[in-house]
């Protein structure tokens, strides 16, 4: 079974429960790296109970885990039960975790309190700021924590309470062994509430075994509602639910989208990096921005940055050579810092019929590019790619402005800027001269006839013509700012360019691409760019206008 998403909530099925554990806990750690990286303190919450045992053994092995930032929580404790008794919950993780990894710092829920009302307040307080990671389970009942569908209340006001555990879960503690009968589990317990669970954070749940099979299908083929507590973990975006294939063996799959899988080609180059967080990684609310959607391998060349893609994001696997992805992949992204190798990576996945994005310069070689477009109409494989600053929100800003002016007659001629090299080691010119290209097309439009350009102390000025205007392209080398300029009869506009959010925006382009099956561009706007590129090149080669094929 492939992973699938239901509402917000992604599932990852695997086939034995030991697969589960080692991929939630990779899962887990990088998300914990991420979030060090940000803050130097952050906040977790862990559930106890023996379906977390294979989880919680790959996390406490995992040497890239700094523990000693985090602050750990558990999520409920039975009351009345022995202090030293095993089958107590914060004994339970102290074992299995606490113990072994050093914890900035464990903070218990304690079960022996004589006023269990004032624990829960005491509790709740530390717990007042949020946390930033939950990782939890599923019961045979639905619960999560223990919120029993008697006792679970998605509006809690609450943020730990006194629950009375139903004998459906109480038989559970039997099930999983902790207890020999019924009569030994006790019948009172501390929770955090449900809003305590799901309100902050990103969410890992991981739900191994038969015996829970029947919960995990109410969790994801019923209604959302307190009759099945779990069920709300498809409202809570970024949330992650880990199955083996005994707990999805009653899934009938209606009514849920396969997650759509996507390969990269080109870990060097940073925007990898940048597509597989957006893709992967939860926003600053801990919401997927792009659920259902995700970076599944990748392939370098370069080892080490593809590597540093998979321990950040969590993808699942490192190709060995491109065939790799076939078989894997729903779609490839192809993003080399060199153009002249986008061809070759690029054909063989669109021969087959593989939607594609490939990064700016879409290629270098204009027949390839050609042959590229060509290939993708016979094979009816979607296309997009390019760069992503034809995006930013400026550039759309100006080019509504031109087509406003035009309609006026009041629009006379614009000038844009963006940085380039034509001395740059991967492919010269072209490594970010399709930048500005883009920009430039999208703002005047995709119609231009030719180019002159001059070259300067590694600078160039470009005259880009078109049928009733000419405007200017500066390609300037050492700079970083984009302005564009736009001249009009009755008055002039300037905007500097923000490319902050280009990333975003490209990739979302490529993923609505797939999800509607309508690309964002047409094939001759993919590659007008690779025809201007090379008209600007060879117009400073010979020191004359050129035409642009």
């Amino acid at each position: 079974m492939r992973p699938f998403a239901n509402d917000c909530l992604a599932v990852f099925p695997f086939e034995t429960r030991e697969e589960l554990g080692r991929r939630a806990a990779a899962d887990v750690a990088a998300r914990i790296r991420t979030l060090l990286a940000e803050k130097p303190v952050i906040r977790m919450i862990f559930a106890a109970a023996p379906s977390q045992d294979e989880f919680l053994a790959a996390l406490a092995a995992d040497s890239t885990v700094d523990f000693s930032r985090i602050d750990a929580f558990h999520m409920d404790e039975y009351i009345g039960l022995a202090a030293d008794a095993p089958q107590g919950f914060g004994n339970f993780l102290r074992d299995r975790l606490f113990s072994k990894v050093p914890f900035r710092s464990v903070n218990y829920l304690n079960g022996q309190a004589p006023d269990p009302e004032a624990e829960c307040r005491r509790y709740g307080a530390l717990l007042a700021e949020g946390v930033d990671i939950v990782c939890m389970g599923i019961g045979e009942n639905g619960h999560i924590a223990f919120n029993d569908p008697a006792f679970a209340d998605f509006c809690d006001k609450k943020p730990v309470k006194v629950v009375e555990l139903d004998p459906v879960c109480r038989m559970q503690q039997v099930h999983d062994g902790c207890f020999a009968s019924l009569d030994q589990v006790p019948t009172h317990a501390l929770t955090l509430t449900i809003p305590t669970l799901t309100r902050k954070g990103t969410i890992f749940c991981m739900v191994p075994a038969r015996t829970k099979a029947q919960a995990v299908k109410a969790c994801l083929e019923g209604p959302v509602a307190e009759s099945c507590p779990a069920s709300i973990l498809r409202k809570r975006p970024g949330a992650r639910l880990y199955l083996d294939a005994d707990s999805a063996s009653l899934l009938e799959m209606k009514g849920v989208s396969e997650m759509i899988r996507i390969g990269i080609i080109g870990t060097e180059n940073s925007h990898a990096m940048a597509f597989a967080r957006a893709l992967n990684l939860p926003d600053e609310k801990g919401g997927m921005r792009f659920p259902g959607v995700r970076v599944a391998g990748v392939y370098g060349p370069d080892l080490e940055s593809a590597q540093a893609i998979i321990d950040e994001t969590g993808a699942d696997f490192l190709a060995d050579r491109p065939e790799d992805f076939f078989g894997k992949v729903d779609a490839m992204i192809v993003t080399c810092r060199k153009g002249s190798l986008h061809y070759r990576y690029a054909k063989p996945f669109l021969e087959a019929g593989i939607p594609m994005f490939i990064d700016k310069p879409f290629t270098v070689d204009m027949n390839e590019a050609k042959e590229l477009v060509s290939i993708a109409r016979e094979k009816g494989a979607l296309l997009a790619g390019g760069s992503g600053c034809k995006f930013a929100y400026d550039v759309l800003m100006l080019q509504n402005t031109v087509k406003n002016w035009k309609a006026a007659g009041d629009f006379v001629t614009g000038t844009m800027n963006f940085a380039a090299d034509p001395a740059s080691e991967y492919d010269g010119f072209f490594f970010y001269s399709s930048h500005l290209t883009e920009m430039a097309l999208t703002v005047f439009g995709y119609d231009p006839k030719s180019v002159l350009a001059l070259e300067k102390n590694g600078s160039r000025a470009c005259i880009l013509r078109y049928e009733d205007c000419d405007v200017t392209l500066n390609f300037t080398r050492g700079t970083c700012a984009s302005t564009g300029t736009l001249i009009g009869r009755r008055g002039n506009v300037t905007r500097d360019i923000d490319i902050s959010m280009i990333y975003l925006h490209e990739i979302g382009d490529f993923v609505k691409m797939l999800q509607t099956g309508k690309p964002g561009h047409t094939p001759e706007e993919l590659i007008k760019p690779v025809a201007v590129i090379n008209a600007i090149e060879q117009s400073v080669r010979e020191g004359r206008e050129v035409l642009i094929d």
